[in-house]
């Protein structure tokens, strides 16, 4: 297999990458699918690049041997995305319906 050759971080930055892709994508298709306008959007757009940072924090702290800064990160980084992403999602489902 040829992740085999890869080290942790570099399996990070693609996934990270792949993840980023994905949610540009997801974005651009409820904007131009279902009409739903930039300022909707902004919200969820902005949590879900706050959770991408905050799982890219979590897993390179982990692969340096610092797991509690990874946890911490989780719970200060991650739940307030959670938070603004879900208000931003609320607002794109009330918008698309």
């Amino acid at each position: 297999m040829f992740l085999g050759i890869f080290t942790g971080i570099e399996v990070l930055f693609f996934m990270l990458g792949v993840l980023t892709t994905l949610t540009f994508v997801g974005l651009g298709w409820l904007k131009f699918t279902h009409n739903v306008g930039a300022k909707p959007l902004a919200p969820l757009a902005i949590g879900l690049l706050i959770m991408i940072a905050a799982i890219a924090w979590c897993v390179s702290s982990v692969l340096e041997g610092e797991p509690q800064a990874g946890s911490m990160g989780l719970m200060v980084i991650f739940l307030p995305g959670l938070v603004i992403a879900s208000l931003g999602a609320r607002q794109v489902y009330n918008v698309a319906r």
